[in-house]
């Protein structure tokens, strides 16, 4: 009986190791940016705007001329 389960057990073993898919695993590429490195967008209004954009996720840093102010805003439509 002890055999049966050990050819059993072989058997489903080696069955299973021929189902498994080989994958390849691929090292993360990661760059290190920085705003300053970035050439500046000026825009019509005197804005200077500076984008990083990966695959995932995204950063924007827009600056005003000096002394330039806005009015009282926030960006909830953009968090959802």
């Amino acid at each position: 009986m002890s055999r049966f389960i050990v050819f059993l057990a072989a058997l489903v073993l080696g069955s299973f190791s021929q189902l498994v898919i080989p994958q390849q695993i691929t090292d993360p590429e990661m760059k290190a940016l920085s705003f300053n490195d970035l050439e500046a967008r000026s825009m019509p209004d005197g804005r200077e705007v500076r984008r990083i954009a990966a695959s995932t996720v995204g950063r924007i840093r827009g600056e005003g001329p000096r002394g330039a102010s806005t009015t009282p805003h926030n960006h909830a439509n953009a968090l959802g």
